[in-house]
């Protein structure tokens, strides 16, 4: 009986398939990883965008409706209101006369985060991130038909009233005189995420805070991870509906300290800048320092593995605008 003699693989035949399986498992490891990198990339910009998209739209949205005083066309108002804001600077104030000074509330006002207190601290947690990142406070002010307020706004004829109750200074009133008070201020703030090894992390957020029947306000988270806000102001010095020049928050605090009422009733639109992060990839890539611009103000953004897009809109403020002509 003839027998068959069994072979194994050489060593050099072992080591051939070795070096062959690696080779094959490294390509699929590379392709993992790209494939990882680009679909954690790509989900991470569809939300900067989505939350771009979302926020400079709700802020454009209150821009456009601020000085809308109800059916007044150039209101008068009468009697006093104040509201638990004395900390702030006299522009930022949502009352008028008494303590406030002003002969009515601001439609829209901006100014530097170390521009609006009197005192510091009369916004709490104010986000403290990269210095260079523009984190203006935004306030802006207008007659709602309904709204979380309890704030009531009255306006008949030339006449315009604010305050909580009934019995404003205006008279003959109709059920369609009778409005919300609708006022708001946006701000940068500093939250705490709880992280997966236990620490904590602070990241920035949109607020909103509007103002309540009891006269203080009341904070609301709107989003997170947005980094700057800035505002830029147009001016109309001829007349003629168009702005002529365009200023920081900075700048126009400046520009309107010997004429308060009187220069920002010539402010005719806003442009809003905001710059948006992404929660850092948890797939290393490259993402180097980006130079933005914010209108006149740059941010050198720091490389930290986080993507960051500038969302910019113009918007025009109409209705402040035919109040004061």
């Amino acid at each position: 009986m003839t027998g068959y003699r069994q072979r194994g693989a050489s060593l050099l035949e072992l080591m051939i398939a070795l070096a062959l399986g690696a080779l094959v498992i490294g390509a699929i490891v590379t392709i993992y990883i790209h494939v990882a990198r680009a679909a954690q990339y790509q989900q991470a910009l569809t939300e900067v965008q989505s939350t771009g998209r979302f926020a400079t739209q709700l802020i454009a949205d209150d821009i456009r409706r601020a000085g809308f005083w109800g059916k007044v066309w150039q209101p008068s108002f009468e009697g006093t209101f104040e509201a638990d804001d004395d900390n702030f600077q006299q522009a930022a104030r949502a009352g008028y006369g008494g303590d406030a000074q002003l002969a009515q509330p601001l439609p829209a006002w901006g100014a530097p985060t170390a521009e609006v207190c009197q005192h510091s601290g009369c916004i709490n947690s104010l986000w403290s991130g990269d210095p260079q990142a523009p984190h203006d406070v935004l306030f802006v002010r207008y007659a709602k038909v309904d709204g979380a307020s309890s704030v009531g706004l009255e306006s008949h004829g030339s006449c315009a009233w604010i305050g909580t109750g009934s019995g404003g200074a205006c008279s003959n009133l109709d059920d369609d005189d009778q409005w919300q008070y609708h006022a708001v201020y946006y701000y940068l703030r500093s939250v705490q995420e709880t992280q997966s090894d236990g620490g904590a992390l602070n990241v920035p957020a949109l607020y909103m805070a509007q103002l309540g029947a009891t006269g203080q306000y009341r904070t609301v988270e709107i989003v997170r991870n947005v980094e700057a806000l800035a505002i830029d102001w147009g001016y109309d010095q001829d007349g003629d509906g168009f702005a002529d020049h365009y200023y920081s928050s900075e700048e126009a605090v400046l520009q309107a300290q010997s004429d308060l009422l009187g220069w920002w009733q010539n402010v005719i639109s806003a442009r809003v800048y905001l710059v948006i992060r992404s929660d850092a990839l948890a797939v290393p890539r490259q993402i180097g320092e980006s130079t933005l611009m914010l209108g006149g103000q740059t941010y050198s953004a720091p490389a930290d593995n986080r993507i960051r897009r500038l969302f910019s809109t113009t918007v025009m403020i109409r209705n402040a605008r035919n109040h004061s002509d």
